[in-house]
């Protein structure tokens, strides 16, 4: 934890300019990623910003990036200063993650959650895992729950649920319509009488 202070000053790079720059290049990619790495070591923020107000995680999650991430974050203890993972592009701006999910890159969305991006963390009311819902993207839905399952848990006890108060809305029903008490419908058998009072309710209530 103490190796920053052997570090010959500070470096002056500015890692979010450097991957704001290899936009769409790999052969760029894999220069910035080394010099990325260097100027960390040298003792370079890792949360500095640019013009944009984006970190170099904000460009990994924007270029579907994921060994930006790993670079900065195996690196940082050279700095001397601990990497906000979850920074946010400007005042209450979008963090990485969000960026990540809203982009559907699920690679960059896999590494941000390996090293604890929180997935808590409201944007225009929105959180990462409203957003991937909102866009329908299961494959990113399906990384979120597996890096916290509690998620998938959650669901499945709103689905049961709904279930439960549905069968328990038919009961009430079914004991309304007979008179009778039971704790299951499938202890009752309707009458061919009762079919056919029940539907000529039905078609006069609707007036069919």
């Amino acid at each position: 934890p103490f190796l920053h202070m052997f570090r010959k000053g500070k470096s002056k790079v500015r890692i979010s300019s450097v991957a704001y720059n290899a936009w769409g290049d790999p052969d760029k990619q894999k220069k910035a990623e080394k010099k990325i790495k260097k100027a960390i070591y040298d003792g370079a923020n890792p949360n500095d910003t640019d013009s944009k107000y984006f970190t170099a995680m904000h460009w990994a999650a924007e270029y579907n990036w994921p060994k930006v991430v790993h670079i900065v974050m195996v690196t940082e203890r050279f700095s001397g200063i601990k990497t906000n993972l979850n920074a946010r592009q400007g005042l209450g701006g979008r963090t990485a993650l969000i960026m990540a999910v809203a982009r559907g890159h699920a690679e960059v969305t896999e590494m941000l959650l390996k090293f604890g991006a929180d997935i808590e963390v409201v944007h225009e009311g929105q959180t990462a895992v409203d957003i991937a819902i909102d866009n329908g993207d299961e494959a990113i839905y399906e990384l979120l729950c597996a890096h916290h399952p509690e998620l998938a848990l959650g669901a499945n006890d709103s689905e049961e649920e709904e279930e439960d108060v549905d069968y328990e809305d038919a009961l009430k029903e079914l004991q309304t319509f007979t008179g009778e008490t039971f704790e299951d419908d499938s202890d009752y058998e309707y009458s061919d009488e009762e079919e056919e009072e029940y539907y000529d309710d039905e078609e006069e209530e609707w007036g069919e």
